[in-house]
This record gives C-alpha cells, structure tokens and sequence, in this order.
C-alpha cells in the first residue's frame, strides 16, 4: 500500500497526504516506532530504514514499468 501511494504521488503529484499516511503505518507495522529503552537514534535510524525500503521498491517497480513501455514501444 507504501509503495503503491508512493508511486500514485510520483508519477502525479497528488496524494501526499495519502502517502505519508501509509507511510506511517507500514512504519508502525514494520515495529521502527519502538526501541529497547526508547532508544531515539535506533528509532530513527529503524524509520529511515523502513522509509528507505518503501522508497527503493517504488524505483525498482517505476524502472520495471518503464524499461517494459519502452521496450513496447520500440
């Protein structure tokens, strides 16, 4: 749901709002909002880890999509 918000936003420029949503609760799915004694710079570095995934599947499948149309459209 991550990715595909992340890629809707992308490729318009609309649904921010609906991405940071998901985001947020992909990192609440993924645990990044909890460390061992409230650690803050494991949370952090758990959010930018989890945000880092999100952001590298939705290149990955922008790639795909593109190196597929391209390849069609030749």
């Amino acid at each position: 749901m991550a990715t595909n918000a992340a890629i809707s936003w992308a490729n318009s420029g609309f649904g921010y709002y609906m991405m940071e949503k998901a985001l947020n609760e992909y990192i609440e799915a993924f645990g990044a909002n909890v460390a061992i004694g409230d650690n803050l710079e494991m949370i952090k570095n758990k959010r930018e880890a989890a945000a880092q995934r999100i952001n590298l599947c939705a290149i990955h499948a922008m790639t795909e999509d593109r190196t597929i149309l391209s390849y069609v459209m030749r």
